[in-house]
């Protein structure tokens, strides 16, 4: 009942800004089954980029062969923060 009003990427967005302003990360990155379109729209409305398609690389709980689709996302770096 609580599907499509946002949470999951406030949750993102949330744990975005802990790794990269209180844990210093550099990258961050999410991970998802390639059928997993929910998951894959989240990383892209939250402004991930996908980097890579895992192709075969994991089992999915119904047993099926699945590949894995990778986002990331960078912390700026200083000079494009100038």
């Amino acid at each position: 009942s609580k599907e499509g009003l946002g949470y999951m990427s406030e949750a993102v967005r949330t744990l975005e800004r802990y790794a990269f302003n209180d844990l210093n990360a550099k990258r961050v990155e999410i991970k998802t089954a390639y059928e997993n379109t929910r998951s894959r729209a989240v990383a892209e409305r939250c402004g991930y980029h996908q980097e890579a398609m895992l192709t075969n690389d994991r089992i999915l709980p119904s047993g099926t062969i699945s590949s894995t689709v990778v986002y990331a996302k960078v912390a700026a770096c200083e000079a494009e923060e100038k």
